[in-house]
């Protein structure tokens, strides 16, 4: 048995594999980060490329992850005829499972409006619930996951087969047509997410997850020789990406929609830091770090809804202290806490004692402080739009006493009847000066 398997058993008897959720946590943390630099958190000339830019993989890493847990759980299930049907049915009823989330994620994102200070009309509620319902508003992400994992037994069943490689071409080709139709097949909401594009994220996970048992029979040498491939492909597209090359390779790196080098850059990205990681697991796998991570990988659908409201919550902080400069990375580390705080908040519900013998239910937990802290924010969200904005913002109080200007359409309509143009312009007024002719411009 590989060290990096002997660890994961060491931390979880029952079998659990923690590198996977360790790597979850790690993506959820960038995408914390990232979504702060981006939303213009001040984070010091050397953290706001970095962290921006450079090291930045939490949409790919996550996408990718995603398809590689549901091949690596599911797949030996498949294997086996007796568990084959049982296995897809759960990943459908998984695909249901995550469409409700989609919904009430997106239903409860309307009540961060006051933490954004949105100034413009509120929408109705029946309004806003219909476009939810319609796939016109809300995070994409999930409804992304939605999609892909509705679809994995059809691709579990072909790798189970053995044609692995007629998945992995398929679904290079189908990237390749999205390059010039983006959003054909997506939904209205996924502007960010498109079917056609990231499939390829998820499909290729999902082959890592296939060859993750493999992985972990090489030897320590055969590991490090890969991770060293790995980290040289890496370091290639950093070079085309942040150089001329890429542009004179024809090579770009384009998020949204994603393009081949973007695509290349979190897979490289992605693949590495697995690879190393593994190879350092056993020295790390105890420790407070990692721990903390898997914490939060382990819970990470929980983490990723509330890692929305939690930036929300950090961006109106940081608008009203843009004076710390740089030291808004503190407001960062902070949002990374109350991520950690509210797996503590989870963990401690699901293992309470329940009443009459019931077994603890992680979901029971999440729904009822998912809905205690909806509940709040409604509340907030209703005093907050019953009154008039201008009392929450100085520079709309200030307009607010600026008159609106004189509507004068009707006053040009009626001179511009009375002045009507002439084709035929009368003679030229004498000027006051000489004319200058060229003889003159010659002397």
């Amino acid at each position: 048995m590989s060290s990096a398997v002997a660890g994961s058993r060491l931390l979880n008897p029952s079998g659990r594999d923690f590198r996977l959720d360790f790597w979850r946590g790690l993506c959820l943390v960038d995408m914390v980060l990232v979504h702060l630099v981006y939303e213009g958190v001040k984070m010091g000339r050397i953290l706001q490329p970095t962290l921006g830019e450079f090291t930045r993989f939490a949409a790919g890493g996550f996408i990718f992850l995603a398809g590689l847990g549901v091949s690596y759980i599911f797949l030996p299930k498949a294997a086996d005829e007796a568990k084959r049907w049982g296995a897809y049915s759960a990943l459908w009823r998984r695909s249901l499972y995550l469409l409700f989330v989609h919904y009430a994620a997106s239903l409860s994102f309307i009540f961060i409006y006051p933490l954004r200070d949105y100034a413009g009309v509120y929408p109705t509620p029946l309004e806003f619930v219909g476009q939810v319902l319609l796939f016109r508003e809300g995070s994409d992400l999930l409804l992304f996951y939605v999609i892909m994992v509705a679809l994995s037994p059809a691709l579990i069943e072909v790798i189970r087969r053995g044609y692995w490689w007629a998945v992995a071409l398929a679904s290079l080709v189908i990237f390749g047509i999205g390059q010039y139709y983006p959003y054909a097949l997506s939904l209205p909401i996924q502007q960010n997410f498109m079917v056609l594009l990231w499939q390829m994220i998820f499909v290729m996970g999902m082959l890592a997850g296939v060859a993750l048992p493999k992985w972990d029979a090489l030897a320590l040498r055969s590991k490090l020789k890969w991770a060293l491939a790995a980290g040289g492909a890496l370091a290639l597209i950093e070079i085309a990406e942040f150089t001329p090359l890429g542009w004179q390779i024809g090579l770009t790196f384009e998020k949204c929609p994603l393009s081949w080098g973007e695509a290349a850059r979190y897979l490289a990205l992605t693949v590495t830091i697995m690879m190393v990681t593994d190879l350092v697991w056993r020295w790390i796998a105890h420790s407070h770090p990692v721990g903390f991570l898997t914490r939060l990988g382990r819970r990470s659908l929980a983490v990723y809804v509330a890692h929305v409201w939690v930036v929300a919550m950090v961006l109106a902080v940081a608008r009203r202290t843009e004076w710390l400069g740089a030291w808004q990375a503190l407001l960062a580390a902070g949002a990374v806490g109350m991520l950690w705080v509210w797996t503590r908040v989870l963990d401690t519900l699901s293992e309470a004692p329940k009443h009459r013998g019931e077994e603890p239910s992680l979901r029971q937990a999440f729904w009822s402080v998912s809905g205690a802290a909806v509940a709040g924010i409604a509340l907030l969200f209703t005093i907050h739009a019953s009154l008039p904005f201008w009392q929450h913002d100085r520079m709309a109080k200030m307009l607010a006493k600026v008159k609106a200007p004189v509507n004068l359409v009707g006053e040009v309509a009626d001179a511009s009847d009375a002045d009507a143009f002439d084709p035929e312009p009368g003679p030229l007024p004498n000027m006051p000066y000489d004319d200058v002719t060229p003889e003159d411009v010659a002397a």
